[in-house]
């Protein structure tokens, strides 16, 4: 994976370039659909960790694959654009929620999304970092679940979160905001915004499914290359990278913005 800094000196790959190798490979079953059941494929997962200094943060990533099999490299950077992660002000913050499976009784009454009778309810508690200079007048998140058993309903609903500096204090340039969410489904997600004078900063289709037990996995090593356009960096087995423009983070990745507690999951 390769990737640019945001801001700083070496803003868009002006001066460097960072790359780095995946932290682990699994083999995911062919049983995961019927169609690669049917057609016996299985794919290889690539888990991408990686630092990020809050200073310097990250505008764009793409990938390189080598099949260390003598034929060249493949490059894949969007037509040469780049992956880009648009904004970095409001970020939801797995590792640091979580969600409780209570029974509907006495001390969690019927409310609307568990009014069809469901024995159980979950009750998410959310954590989203706010980047330090934001000074939002407002945090909020539009939520979503269309995976309710039987489905009587589909949730959709606007929750309001607020600064709780008193759980969790700030650090790496953020701060952090909480609410919490009542959910009869199996698989909430949401739009999280945060407004700022005239301008609302949004985290898209934010998934919960990874909350409780969010496994974390230690970083790896960042390289740096220089140049502004392209570059050659020797990784593995004599092979060669070839480095295009810039850069940021991945599918079945994590990065984690200065602190391990301040990553998102793609």
């Amino acid at each position: 994976m390769l990737w640019c800094d945001k801001y700083g000196d070496n803003q868009n790959c002006a001066g460097k370039t960072n790359t780095a190798l995946s932290v682990s490979k699994t083999s995911e079953s062919p049983d995961v659909s019927a169609v690669t059941k049917a057609l016996g494929y299985s794919f290889l997962l690539y888990n991408f960790v990686v630092p990020i200094n809050t200073n310097a943060s990250i505008s764009k990533f793409w990938f390189v694959v080598d099949e260390m099999d003598g034929s060249a490299a493949t490059t894949y950077n969007n037509g040469g654009s780049g992956y880009p992660i648009d904004q970095d002000q409001v970020l939801f913050v797995p590792m640091l929620s979580h969600m409780d499976t209570v029974p509907v009784n006495a001390t969690s009454a019927q409310t609307y999304t568990n009014r069809y009778g469901q024995d159980y309810t979950h009750i998410f508690s959310l954590v989203a970092a706010v980047r330090d200079g934001v000074n939002p007048s407002r945090v909020y998140a539009e939520v979503s679940d269309v995976a309710v058993k039987n489905f009587p309903v589909a949730i959709s609903s606007t929750i309001e979160f607020t600064q709780n500096s008193t759980s969790f204090p700030s650090q790496a340039g953020y701060t952090f905001y909480t609410s919490t969410m009542d959910d009869i489904g199996l698989q909430l997600t949401m739009d999280l915004h945060a407004v700022s004078g005239q301008s609302t900063y949004t985290q898209t289709f934010v998934q919960t499914l990874l909350l409780d037990g969010t496994p974390y996995v230690k970083p790896g090593a960042v390289s740096t290359v220089a140049g502004t356009k392209s570059a050659a960096v020797r990784l593995v087995g004599g092979r060669s990278w070839e480095v295009w423009h810039a850069l940021v983070v991945v599918v079945f990745g994590v990065v984690y913005l200065g602190e391990p507690l301040l990553g998102w999951a793609l």
